[in-house]
């Protein structure tokens, strides 16, 4: 289950199921296929969150506010593509456009960027700028819980993803503390 999530969560295929070590757990090649539409199908709303994401940004290129659920905008400043987070915090996409894709036909949002320690253009979809929106999201709500911890006496000595690792001495805090200051509701993110 987890290696289909990480796999097809953003719009991965039989590919990134194998890249995940799908095969090496067991899975046939055949199985592989199935395993994706499957999981497309328990999933409707993720799937289409990648193609309303799309479809915000490619207008957003054109030249046209979008805005999507949960606070997102996307719109276009100079020669960048703003994608506004629930936060209020930006992600920056610099001089996009849209390019035939000679493999399957479509339109596909293209942008500068390093891949690899170069600049060079970037391809991507929908399901990739959502990876993007929803590891930033996540990044910024764990900033905020930090920024409480720090400010109720907690040492953070690191984090990782979603977690933090506190040092604190024994007679100090507590894991309820913790997990109260960080169940917390967050302003920018109701419910």
């Amino acid at each position: 289950g987890k290696i289909a999530e990480l796999a097809l969560g953003y719009g991965g295929s039989v590919g990134a199921l194998k890249s995940m070590g799908a095969l090496e757990m067991g899975l046939t090649e055949d199985e592989l296929p199935g395993l994706v539409k499957m999981w497309r199908t328990a999933n409707p709303k993720i799937v289409e969150f990648w193609w309303d994401v799309e479809e915000a940004a490619i207008s957003a290129i054109n030249g046209q506010l979008s805005l999507l659920q949960y606070g997102l905008k996307f719109y276009r400043k100079n020669n960048v593509l703003v994608i506004q987070l629930p936060s209020g915090r930006e992600l920056f996409y610099q001089d996009p456009a849209l390019e035939l894709d000679n493999r399957t036909g479509r339109q596909i949002i293209t942008f500068n960027g390093q891949e690899q320690g170069k600049w060079t253009r970037i391809k991507t979809r929908g399901p990739k700028l959502v990876e993007n929106i929803v590891q930033a999201v996540s990044r910024d709500c764990l900033a905020e819980t930090m920024l409480r911890l720090y400010g109720a006496g907690y040492k953070i000595v690191m984090h990782i993803h979603d977690e933090v690792v506190l040092e604190m001495p024994e007679d100090q805090g507590s894991i309820d503390e913790v997990c109260g200051i960080m169940r917390r509701p967050i302003d920018w993110a109701p419910g």
